[in-house]
């Protein structure tokens, strides 16, 4: 008996269809999955987009990283810290704040919480600034830090953090005002949130 006797005639006919349709099936199913894919990262910026100047911001307090500070700052309080920096001595802004405050407030933090300081959030609140309030930041951004800056959009976000070491924690309610300047999302000015 050869192998053309063991599967029937008809059966021979069906089975290109069917690899056809798998063919199909695999192509639509990794469509979907790089739609699906494409669609969760476009919801997660939109959601969390605005806050993306907080993440920084604690990152840059947890590693003690100046130039991690200074992209959750506006272009113009970024170029007005330079200068500033610049007339101390000092090569940049990021440098700057790095010397003279991070690293100091780091070991600040590591000697009341213990080593492994982690700092979380959660963003309790949220309300979005009117057309006239982004005019009156964009005029307060150009008056204090001498550049013109025209605010997109913005949000006021309560948030609560979380500041943990190894031998203890603290939390703390603040308010902070985030904005989108040239499609970057930063804080509207100089934050006071932990330095």
């Amino acid at each position: 008996m050869d192998d053309n006797e063991l599967i029937p005639a008809a059966a021979c006919e069906v089975i290109p269809e069917i690899k056809v349709k798998d063919h199909r099936l695999v192509t639509l199913g990794v469509f979907l999955a790089v739609l699906s894919a494409v669609l969760i990262v476009i919801a997660v910026n939109f959601r969390y987009g605005c806050e993306r100047p907080i993440r920084s911001y604690f990152s840059a307090v947890e590693n003690a990283d100046g130039e991690k500070l200074i992209s959750s700052l506006p272009e113009c309080v970024a170029v007005s810290l330079d200068e500033s920096a610049a007339k101390l001595g000092f090569d940049s802004a990021a440098k700057w704040y790095e010397d003279e405050m991070l690293t100091d407030t780091l070991k600040e933090l590591e000697e009341d919480h213990g080593k492994g300081i982690g700092i979380s959030y959660t963003v309790s609140g949220r309300r979005a600034l009117s057309d006239d309030e982004c005019g009156k930041l964009s005029e307060k951004l150009g008056s204090e830090f001498g550049s013109p800056s025209d605010v997109d959009k913005a949000y006021e976000l309560d948030i609560t953090y979380t500041i943990k070491g190894r031998s203890g924690s603290v939390s703390e309610d603040k308010t902070v005002t985030v904005c989108k300047i040239g499609g970057k999302w930063s804080f509207a000015g100089l934050p006071d949130i932990i330095l």
